[in-house]
């Protein structure tokens, strides 16, 4: 659960508050690959045995007469498999043969060589890993080194405000100043202070619409540097309404409003009534500071140094503000009473 002050951030600005410059691109060591043994190339040709060659043409011949006395088509067709495998056993051996070992013979060659070099490789390795060693140390040194200069806190900040600059210049702004929304008794406090320290950034009556809806958002107070995009957000929370007692700005009511902000770009900041009663100048304080944070100009809190920090209080359910309107919570604060 939230305690006020509720500061809450656009996504894309908490991003940049944890950003780091980026480092020039420092190529980093490969190391050393354990080199694979070469494979073996396939076992040698072997010749067509001419005697077994010979030995399986006698039985076909047989065969082949057996056939062409019983059958013409038969026999002719078994004489033409017999000429066929003694015709291609004799190519194989007289014209396929030598091609074949010459193949092989260049095959082991390269096998021979590869074999070799797998050998001078992995010799070469002990010493590839220490090198790599030293490789790694040194890269690890030039990249400490390089860290230490690009991520100086003066670097980074510089390099958060640069990115800054650029989304802030991406916030959708309000559309008029002419909404009907008025101030209570807490609300014209802040207003006072606010208008102290911070002049014409001080906007009030503006209003957001609401895509689909007919109706639209008002801020309480908008704090808005048109020099730098800077949109704040700026309300007062109180517990129950005066006029009929209704629990409101309790946990979770006001969700959808600060998303609706936050999408925009706008920083969103909710006070408690009794915040704004007993410290509004602590209020006007905690803005400027989050206007230094995201500006970098920490002039904007010359003069607040004696001014009292806020004191954190608890945000409320809807249970408690029931129970703090019973107990009649507000008219107690405002009229000086703890």
């Amino acid at each position: 659960m939230d305690s006020f002050p509720i500061i809450k951030y656009p996504p894309s600005i908490e991003q940049v508050q944890s950003e780091l410059p980026p480092l020039p691109d420092l190529p980093r060591p490969s190391a050393p690959v354990q080199p694979r043994s070469p494979q073996s190339p396939t076992p040698p040709p072997k010749a067509i045995d001419i005697k077994l060659l010979g030995g399986l043409g006698g039985l076909g011949a047989v065969v082949t007469l057996s056939l062409l006395s019983a059958n013409l088509v038969w026999g002719m067709l078994a004489l033409l498999a017999l000429v066929g495998g003694l015709g291609y056993g004799l190519w194989f051996n007289y014209a396929k043969l030598p091609r074949l070992r010459s193949e092989y013979q260049h095959q082991q060659q390269d096998y021979e060589q590869q074999k070799l070099r797998y050998q001078q490789q992995l010799k070469a390795l002990p010493a590839r890993k220490v090198e790599y060693q030293k490789a790694l140390e040194q890269y690890e040194a030039k990249l400490a080194q390089i860290q230490a200069e690009h991520h100086r806190p003066e670097k980074i900040a510089e390099f958060r405000r640069e990115r800054l600059k650029q989304i802030l210049k991406q916030t959708v702004s309000y559309d008029s100043d002419k909404g009907n929304i008025g101030n209570g008794h807490s609300e014209k406090i802040l207003a006072a202070q606010l208008k102290r320290y911070f002049a014409k950034k001080i906007r009030h009556r503006l209003t957001l619409a609401i895509p689909e809806e007919k109706w639209d958002y008002c801020p309480d107070f908008a704090y808005i540097d048109e020099a730098s995009g800077l949109h704040i957000d700026i309300e007062v929370d109180e517990p129950y309404t005066y006029d009929d007692w209704k629990p409101i700005h309790y946990v979770g009511k006001d969700d959808r409003r600060n998303d609706f902000f936050l999408e925009r770009g706008w920083i969103v900041i909710r006070f408690s009534e009794e915040q704004v009663v007993k410290n509004a100048q602590g209020c006007c304080k905690l803005v400027a500071k989050v206007v230094a944070e995201l500006t970098g100009k920490p002039m904007i809190l010359t003069g607040s140094q004696d001014i009292p920090d806020l004191k954190s209080m608890p945000q409320w359910t809807k249970e408690e503000a029931e129970r703090m309107a019973l107990t009649r919570r507000r008219d107690g604060y405002r009229a000086g009473k703890s």
